[in-house]
């Protein structure tokens, strides 16, 4: 809806005096001729604050201060899910609170989904890693029983060919 307001503030002619009120701020109802939708006040504040027939500067829009992040992203990043949704960031805009909500919601289900899925995978791969861990410690326990055996097995031998040698 931000862009929209904004798109009609343009079209707002300051030498018309049927564009302003008295007060020099814009006719809400030329507004919502020129938008198609009620406009308020409290909006015109929100998207466009010091806006009024003196100073008709209006700011930059990038996304709409009223569409999350998530769904932008969700819009505009994913083309699968877009194409699934057929939901664009005007789309959102345009659509009732509850809808909104819905959309969220249905987001929401869609990341605790992943995040299961992503748990149940890093469970896996963490009991793989245990596995491989205790195999390891293993072998290296092993290793060290061998090297401690051949290092005493070595000193024996050594013990053995130097009595051989006192005695011969």
């Amino acid at each position: 809806m931000e862009l929209e307001i904004l798109n009609g503030l343009q079209k707002l002619d300051p030498q018309n005096d049927e564009h302003w009120t008295t007060e020099g701020l814009p006719r809400l109802d030329v507004l919502k001729d020129i938008v198609g939708a009620a406009v308020t006040r409290v909006q015109l504040q929100e998207f466009a604050k010091g806006f009024n027939r003196i100073n008709p500067a209006l700011p930059q829009a990038s996304a709409p201060a009223t569409v999350p992040s998530v769904v932008t992203a969700t819009v505009t990043n994913d083309e699968q899910e877009n194409a699934e949704q057929g939901l664009t960031v005007a789309e959102y805009e345009s659509l009732s609170v509850n809808e909104q909500l819905a959309v969220l919601t249905s987001l929401q289900a869609e990341a605790i989904a992943a995040i299961g899925v992503a748990q149940a995978r890093y469970d896996e791969v963490t009991r793989e890693m245990d596995k491989l861990i205790m195999v390891k410690e293993r072998q290296e326990t092993q290793n060290a029983r061998e090297s401690r055996a051949n290092a005493v097995t070595a000193y024996q031998q050594a013990q053995i060919a130097a009595r051989i040698a006192r005695k011969g």
